[in-house]
């Protein structure tokens, strides 16, 4: 278990530097804007989500 987790953190923070390049086109620059705006969406969803099944 911990070896896997170990890989799947050193494959974030590849992936992190990629999306963090200053040379990126716009377009994976606008790619990237949409995905956050989907991630933001989700998390929003979950906290409705938890909030419901406190009620």
């Amino acid at each position: 278990m911990e070896k896997g987790s170990s890989s799947t953190k050193t494959g974030e923070e590849d992936q992190n530097e990629e999306q963090s390049q200053p040379n990126a086109p716009p377009s994976s620059e606008r790619t990237l804007e949409f995905q956050i705006g989907n991630e933001e969406s989700s998390l929003k969803k979950v906290a409705e989500e938890a909030q419901n099944t406190k009620d």
